[in-house]
């Protein structure tokens, strides 16, 4: 880069001064011009040295604003249990098709991570864990009453505090 510099330098002023020898009545003009080149040749330089010290990759705050792709695909699990869950009342035979198995899936693995009782293997601890109103709700069934999403919202609350 200093090598280029000094070149550009003698070529600007060889020019002006050459300018200068050929037009007397410009020679202030030439002289001008001759530094103001001199200074674009600094400037592009510089901005070429600054963008070798520019990683290929992408910084942390490019990451950050990257826009996030609008649609995202969700889950097929995810797509069945919202569809699942749907619904504004479950008759018990609803409750046991569609939801049973979901809310048993999720308070086994609430029973595994936070006690280390698997239900299947370990019945009295789980219930004495969940307690009888859930343990009632996803093991002997509702009965013959209809769950309002209020009462489901009710058990995945008691899921979640095992």
């Amino acid at each position: 880069m200093k090598t280029r510099l000094v070149a550009w330098a003698l070529i600007c002023l060889v020019a002006a001064l050459a300018g200068s020898a050929f037009f007397p009545h410009l020679a202030g003009a030439m002289r001008a011009g001759g530094v103001l080149a001199f200074i674009a040749v600094v400037i592009a330089e510089i901005a070429v040295s600054a963008a070798g010290l520019r990683r290929g990759e992408r910084s942390l705050f490019d990451t950050a604003m990257r826009a996030v792709p609008e649609q995202q695909e969700i889950p097929s699990d995810l797509q069945r249990i919202r569809r699942n869950f749907g619904l504004r009342a479950y008759s018990p035979a609803e409750f046991d098709y569609r939801l049973r198995g979901d809310l048993q899936r999720l308070a086994r693995h609430r029973l595994l991570i936070a006690h280390g009782v698997d239900p299947a293997l370990q019945h009295e601890a789980a219930r004495s864990h969940l307690g009888p109103v859930l343990y009632g709700a996803l093991y002997e069934g509702p009965g013959t009453r209809t769950l309002g999403t209020a009462d489901l919202a009710h058990l995945v609350d008691l899921i979640e505090e095992v």
